[in-house]
């Protein structure tokens, strides 16, 4: 079974340092030949990050600096159907996946909107990456590319977005303050009055049960 989480970036800088401490992270926590897939959407200059994998990385928020990981549907992921392929696609030198979105823009008059890239782990300093990306243009279309590579795409990633002002990040939902009432929830469902989500205190969502209301 394969799980999916929203990766919230708390600050304005999401570095490709971030990125490669959040690679180490996975290696420790899923081992060598351990696979995921990170997820770049870009739909109204706003942007969406995702990871999947068949393990539970909720822990792992804790573990990394600035970012917060919530679980979500498959749904939010599911990439277009793309009825053609883009040929000869390079991507920007020392540049970003925004850098080639402001490229594709330009030069062949569509948008890339998502990038999915399936890793599978070797070590922290190589893995087999395959990245397809999806654009789409005027009318609609969705055309696709694929490449490869045998490390971990930290820069292409990494995103500072203030000085991409053009481009927002997606901001963590507004919660009321619950601090004051987590010693009555358990993360069982046992008898449970109601479900609560307790996002971003905790990866799950928790449970009041009928005794402890």
């Amino acid at each position: 079974m394969t799980d999916h989480f929203e990766l919230f970036v708390l600050n304005n800088n999401l570095s490709a340092e971030n990125w490669q401490k959040l690679y180490s992270s996975l290696v420790s926590y899923l081992g060598m030949f351990g696979r995921f897939e990170i997820t770049f959407r870009c739909q109204d200059n706003v942007v969406r990050y995702f990871i999947s994998a068949n393990k539970d990385l909720g822990s792992l928020s804790n573990g990394i600096e600035g970012i917060l990981l919530r679980p979500v549907d498959v749904s939010e992921i599911e990439p277009p159907d793309a009825v053609s392929k883009e040929s000869f696609l390079q991507f920007v030198t020392g540049g970003n996946l925004l850098d080639l979105k402001e490229k594709t823009a330009v030069n062949r008059a569509k948008e890339l909107e998502y990038a999915m890239f399936s890793v599978r782990i070797f070590n922290v300093e190589k893995a087999y990456v395959r990245g397809v990306l999806f654009f789409k243009n005027a009318a609609g279309e969705w055309s696709r590319a694929s490449k490869s590579a045998t490390f971990f795409p930290a820069k292409l990633l990494a995103i500072d977005f203030s000085t991409n002002t053009r481009y927002l990040k997606r901001t963590i939902p507004k919660y009321l303050d619950i601090e004051k009432s987590l010693h009555m929830m358990t993360s069982q469902d046992n008898d449970a009055l109601f479900e609560v989500d307790t996002f971003p205190y905790f990866a799950h969502n928790y449970y009041l049960s009928l005794t402890d209301y």
